[in-house]
């Protein structure tokens, strides 16, 4: 279980958006060398970058697998928002807003050294079947030691493509 959440996180904090002026839009398939499980990686950055603690701007990363090597897990999806401030904490308050309709605030598990979020499995699969059916997400997260929440944009248009490739590669999102 663990080696599935990194392997999620590492897709997301390795990714070369970090360093790019453009946004990333990712979709690989592979698989686990030790379980021939197949993976879907797929990652879509915020259309805008936004103001690390140090000042510079990098791009929010949403990062999708599916194909946990573990097959005794529930978990067989993972999603991570990489943000580029640490948030502090073991859960976080995130605000989601779906093409201008109203706001809503979850509570999501804040992933180590803090540079991301996910959200618990009871709210996964709604979040997942949300950015199915929606065009744009406007995504609040709360720095560390900062008093103004940060927000940045995703245009879900482009996901959708990658969604449903990955679900003719055996992804079952809800």
């Amino acid at each position: 279980m663990k080696r599935f959440f990194l392997s999620a996180f590492s897709l997301i904090a390795f990714s070369p958006a970090v360093f790019a002026d453009e946004p990333l839009l990712y979709y690989g398939k592979t698989s686990d060398p030790m379980t021939d499980v197949p993976q879907v990686n797929i990652a879509l950055d915020s259309i805008k970058q936004s103001y690390t603690s140090i000042g510079t701007k990098e791009y929010v990363s949403m990062g999708i697998i599916c194909g946990n090597p573990d097959p005794t897990s529930p978990d067989q999806v993972a999603l991570v928002i990489k943000t580029p401030t640490v948030i502090g904490g073991e859960t976080s308050r995130v605000g989601l807003r779906f093409d201008g309709g109203t706001p809503r605030y979850e509570s999501w598990y804040v992933i180590k050294r803090g540079t991301g979020v996910q959200p618990f499995s009871d709210v996964r699969s709604n979040f997942i079947s949300d950015l199915k059916k929606h065009k744009k997400l406007v995504f609040q997260w709360q720095a560390y030691n900062n008093g103004q929440p940060s927000t940045t944009v995703f245009d879900l248009t482009k996901l959708h493509p990658l969604l449903k490739r990955g679900e003719a590669d055996g992804c079952d999102f809800p």
